[in-house]
């Protein structure tokens, strides 16, 4: 389900006794959606060396994974999370965040997810952190 509130709350109030259950698709949409703010806000605050690394890597840091990078994408984006700490700790996050659908049951699921959060809460540029809590709480 989507995680705008007027979606949960017709669901809470015409289905009282249907679990709400976020999909892979949005969370992996919401951290996008973080992602490209923070690049966006890094184009603009950067140096010029930190511009030429950030240009044309959109969707570098979207991807879900870069096993499947040609070499030179794979060192562009390897460039670009040396040289830019936000973006590398933002990127890092996503990644890990993925392995939550990997998780064997609902309890180690669950913990793993608010381990997320809150290590979201502590390493985070402001989009980061705004993922983790909106994250909490629709858990």
């Amino acid at each position: 389900m989507d995680m705008r509130g007027s979606y949960s709350s017709a669901v809470k109030e015409y289905l009282p006794t249907l679990a709400i259950v976020f999909d892979r698709y949005h969370i992996t949409a919401l951290t996008d959606k973080a992602i490209e703010t923070l690049r966006r806000e890094q184009q603009r605050t950067v140096d010029d060396t930190e511009k030429k690394a950030l240009k044309g890597c959109r969707f570098l840091l979207l991807l879900k994974t870069t096993s499947f990078f040609a070499e030179n994408h794979q060192t562009k984006l390897d460039t670009l999370l040396k040289i830019n700490k936000p973006l590398f700790a933002m990127h890092s996050m996503k990644e890990q965040l993925r392995l939550l659908w990997t998780q064997p049951n609902h309890k180690l699921a669950t913990a793993f997810l608010e381990q997320w959060c809150l290590d979201a809460l502590v390493a985070g540029p402001k989009p980061l952190i705004k993922v983790g809590l909106t994250l909490l709480k629709h858990r």
